[in-house]
């Protein structure tokens, strides 16, 4: 809790900063730049203010501005090394031991239930003291069961425990702040979002359509400012002005009993500017930002002047709907709202204080130009971003009493322990594939002609199988078939992936390619993995295509990312735990990838997984384009081959990619390197130039070094060892 306190402590402090700039030179930038531009820049503050920044950089990356607390906040409250006075209250459970005639000084001789409390409350008494240990008095001792045991201190009898509760250390000063700091963050947020939503019940159950000329006035705005759909437009008896409420069904709300005028069209177009901006949302954004930082009033006037601004280039939006013609018209609008009320939480409402007359109307009657400010605002994004993530808070107290650490020569590098990567459960070996092949499959069922799609443990009782779909919407879907009974019965389970493929059709905009002949085309989904690694844990990879084209002669464009999932409890429920794609790790090229090789995937336990990937040039940059991932497929990176690459025959190869994953029931090679298999082995097959240009990449230590055996299928006895 500490770490966060002050991990959102040093980031406000300097974004803060920021904010109070900005602030200071706002007078002197909106002649150049519109409230539109403003808005912009406290959007980009309030995201930068709510993420955690420092949590979201690896944990090596150094912070060239540390701030460390007084050490009086990280020291606990209370002393640790004061001995209990007699006749002082015990807490229950614990034993008071009189003074011994052998004590100096007549001070008490803790006992063990005493010496459990607080840790090592009754036995750090010297600042020499190493931990667990009394002055001049042996420290405590772990007996075969890992019980604490407590030896007797000289002078005095040993005091039998009484109780194993152990009462917590006092708190720090600094986790009280921090505590106090959460609570005052969700009183905020609870202020604002509980108010909201009551206030939001309450109106909604007492509103009712609006009446003809309103809706009349809505038509005439939505003309001029037309949205994706049409909002309802609602007359309430609770509200005084017209308004927007609403995140994800936003209603337009106007006072009950009233007509538009000459003002409707005017207040309609403002509240329809709201919803366009997405002005609730931005709203919702400041929330939480003033309830992660609500100690600090540079905040709280960042997000008064952001309200500011976007009732601001709201007034403009509107004004460029309506025409210019209407300048005056909408200005009496905004006099005759003046002092109507506030605005609920988390609303919008055309609505203002005579203060904000003279800067609404100053902004309106500017007509000066104003530029777009693209580059300024990059530039001033990117330096708060960069000042609020290379600004760290320390949460630790420095070792007292401690001296640093000699330095390691530099010419006698420290050696790093190597990763373990092992896995504490039981896991079938070498990943294995077995198609489900020499299983019956489930009658009745249509499986594609291939299935390279499945898994089967050593002893043929656990297995799988994906079936996917050929045609019509069945092409958006995927069956997990699996049986725990060696194929007796089978159990389904089916993922409707639709929802994924039409986003990939936006992104990669596949209605555009030609489909003369196939209707106007189809996505489909297609596995790329289905693997359990033990009757828990499993994964399941699957990427989308596109089929367009002539019917003689249809083709299929590929999606350049893929969908990962995993489950740990026998496939009863999936946690998606990648989506996208790895072209970064690809030489930074940025180029698409392909993962349908007819085994891409390989994992070896729930954490350590590798992927085939395909580049546009089956290895730019020279690489076999095989990546890792050691925290169960949240983040890959591509591994370097270069090293064992070089001891190839013929070596360098061109054009040179690793394509697919071996296992026990793969069926083309079956080298004897699978013989004495153990884990943290993986194999997979790679090409060259040309066809003859075969190898089998081998780990036996979760990809920390490899080598290979060379084997062709037409030549499966020939073979060449490279041992590294």
């Amino acid at each position: 809790m500490r770490t966060l306190f002050l991990l959102y402590f040093a980031q406000g402090l300097v974004l803060g900063l920021a904010a109070l700039a900005l602030l200071a030179a706002a007078p002197l930038l909106q002649k150049r730049y519109s409230a539109r531009w403003f808005c912009r820049a406290w959007l980009a503050l309030a995201a930068l203010l709510a993420l955690p920044l420092r949590m979201l950089l690896p944990a090596a990356a150094p912070a060239p501005v540390t701030l460390t607390p007084p050490p009086a906040l990280l020291v606990s409250v209370g002393s640790r090394d004061e001995t209990p006075a007699i006749g002082a209250d015990t807490a229950p459970g614990t034993e008071r031991t009189a003074p011994s005639a052998g004590d100096e000084g007549g001070q008490a001789v803790p006992s063990s239930g005493q010496a459990a409390q607080g840790g090592q409350a009754a036995l750090s008494t010297s600042p020499n003291a190493q931990p667990g240990q009394s002055s001049g008095q042996p420290g405590p001792s772990a007996d075969a069961g890992g019980r604490l045991q407590t030896p007797a201190v000289s002078g005095g009898e040993e005091t039998p425990v009484v109780s194993a509760f152990t009462l917590p250390a006092a708190l720090a000063p600094l986790d009280g702040l921090a505590l106090a700091w959460l609570a005052g963050a969700l009183g905020v947020a609870g202020r604002q979002w509980l108010g909201y939503f009551i206030w939001r019940r309450r109106t909604l159950r007492r509103a009712l359509p609006a009446g003809g000329d309103w809706q009349a006035a809505l038509d005439v705005s939505l003309s001029r400012q037309p949205l994706a759909g049409r909002p309802r437009l609602l007359a309430s008896p609770d509200v005084t002005g017209a308004m927007a409420a609403g995140f994800f069904r936003p209603v337009l709300l106007v006072p009950e009993g009233t007509q538009p005028g000459p003002d409707g069209v005017c207040l309609l177009a403002h509240e329809l500017a709201h919803l366009a901006r997405r002005d609730l949302a931005r709203k919702a954004l400041f929330s939480l930002v003033l309830a992660l930082h609500w100690y600090n009033p540079a905040v709280w006037l960042l997000a008064k002047r952001a309200g500011r601004d976007m009732e601001t280039a709201c007034d403009e939006a509107a004004l460029a709907a309506l025409g210019t013609q209407h300048r005056a018209a909408y200005c009496d609008a905004l006099l005759r709202a003046v002092n109507r009320g506030r605005a609920p939480a988390l609303t919008t409402c055309f609505s203002l204080t005579k203060k904000d007359v003279k800067a609404r109307f100053a902004r309106l009657w500017d007509l000066s130009p104003k530029r777009r400010g693209a580059a300024a605002l990059a530039v001033f994004c990117l330096a708060a971003a960069l000042a609020g993530a290379l600004v760290a808070c320390n949460a630790a107290p420095a070792e007292s009493g401690s001296e640093p650490p000699a330095p390691t020569p530099a010419s006698e590098p420290a050696a790093s322990p190597a990763p373990d990567y092992a896995s504490d459960e039981e896991i079938w070996p070498v990943g294995y594939y077995n198609d489900a092949g020499p299983l019956p499959l489930p009658e009745g069922e249509e499986f594609p002609p291939v299935t390279p799609f499945g898994f089967a443990s050593p002893d043929l009782q656990y297995a799988g199988v994906v079936q996917y779909g050929l045609e019509g919407e069945a092409q958006k879907r995927l069956t997990l078939w699996n049986t725990s009974d060696g194929g007796e019965t089978w159990t389904s389970t089916t993922l409707d992936c639709s929802a994924w493929l039409e986003e990939m059709a936006k992104e990669n905009d596949w209605a555009s390619l030609k489909a003369d002949g196939v209707g106007n085309g189809s996505a489909r989904v297609m596995p790329g993995a289905y693997q359990f690694v033990n009757p828990n844990i499993g994964f399941l990879a699957y990427y989308g295509g596109w089929n367009y084209g002539p019917a003689h002669d249809p083709h299929t464009t590929y999606a350049p990312g893929f969908v990962l999932l995993r489950t740990t409890d026998g496939g009863q429920t999936w946690k998606e735990m990648y989506s996208g794609d790895c072209s970064d790790f690809v030489g930074g090229t940025g180029e698409g990838l392909s993962f349908y090789a007819s085994r891409p995937f390989l994992f070896l336990n729930g954490k350590v997984g590798f992927l085939c990937a395909h580049g546009g040039d089956y290895g730019t940059n020279s690489q076999f384009n095989l990546l890792r991932t050691v925290d169960g497929g949240q983040t890959w990176q591509l591994l370097n081959l270069d090293e064992v690459a070089s001891t190839l025959p013929g070596a360098p190869w061109k054009n040179r990619h690793v394509c697919s994953a071996l296992g026990l029931g793969g069926p083309e090679y079956e080298p004897d390197i699978f013989a004495d298999a153990q884990p943290g082995f993986a194999a997979f097959t790679a090409w060259g130039d040309d066809s003859y240009d075969r190898v089998v990449f081998y780990t036996r230590d979760y990809g920390e070094s490899w080598q290979w055996i060379k084997r062709t299928p037409a030549d499966s006895t020939s073979q060449e060892v490279n041992d590294q």
